[in-house]
C-alpha cells in the first residue's frame, strides 16, 4: 500500500515535470505556471536543484545544456526573483565579462541578453524590486567602466540615469534602500559627462 501511494507521488511528480518541460510559454505577471501550481511549495526547490545543474554545464562548458536547464529553471518557478537575478547576472557579468568576450559587441550582446532576463523577472517575480535592484546595479557597474570598455553604446551619464531610474522602481516596489540609491544615481547622473 505504501509503495503504491509512494508510486503514485513519484509518477505526479514525474508528470508535472514533463508538463512543465513541454508548456513553454511563461505564465502572466502575478499567475502561477503550470509547474508551480502542480508542484505547489516545492516548485521553488525543484527550481534551486536545477540552478545547480546549470552550474555544473556552464563548469563543463556545456553553453547550450546550460541554458536549457536556465530556461527549465525558470519555467518551475518564475515568481522566484532569485532565478532571474541569478541568470541576468550570469549573462551579463560571467558572459559579457571584458575578460571573456574581448570585442565590445559581443559584449554588448551578453549584457542587453541579461538585461532582458532582467526585464522578464521584474514583470514576472513576486517581488519585482529585488530584479529591479540588480538591474540598476548592473547599470552602476557600467557606470564606472571607461568609455571605450562599456559594454553598452551609452555614456557614464545615461548609465547612471537608467541605474536611478531603476532604483525608482525598486523604491516603488519597496526594496529597502533603493530610494536613496536612486537619488544618489540621480546626484551623479548630474555630475557625469
Amino acid at each position: 500500500m505504501i509503495r503504491t501511494r509512494v508510486a503514485a507521488v513519484v509518477l505526479l511528480l514525474a508528470a508535472g515535470a514533463v508538463l512543465a518541460w513541454s508548456s513553454r510559454r511563461l505564465p502572466a505577471p502575478g499567475e502561477h505556471s503550470l509547474a508551480e501550481r502542480l508542484l505547489g511549495p516545492i516548485a521553488e526547490t525543484a527550481a534551486a536543484v536545477q540552478w545547480v545543474r546549470v552550474d555544473e554545464a556552464w563548469a563543463a562548458g556545456r553553453i547550450d545544456v546550460c541554458d536549457a536547464r536556465a530556461a527549465f529553471a525558470l519555467r518551475l518557478a518564475p515568481g522566484d526573483p532569485n532565478g532571474w537575478i541569478y541568470y541576468g547576472r550570469h549573462l551579463v557579468f560571467d558572459r559579457g565579462s571584458i575578460l571573456r568576450e574581448p570585442d565590445r559587441r559581443d559584449r554588448e550582446r551578453w549584457v542587453r541578453a541579461g538585461l532582458a532576463v532582467l526585464d522578464s523577472g521584474e514583470r514576472l517575480a513576486r517581488t519585482p524590486g529585488r530584479v529591479a535592484f540588480q538591474r540598476a546595479v548592473i547599470f552602476l557597474a557600467l557606470a564606472q567602466m571607461e568609455d571605450e570598455d562599456r559594454s553598452l553604446p551609452i555614456t557614464r551619464r545615461e548609465a547612471w540615469t537608467a541605474a536611478a531610474e531603476a532604483f525608482e522602481r525598486a523604491a516603488l516596489a519597496g526594496e529597502p534602500l533603493a530610494d536613496r540609491a536612486a537619488k544618489a544615481a540621480r546626484e551623479e547622473a548630474l555630475e557625469a559627462k
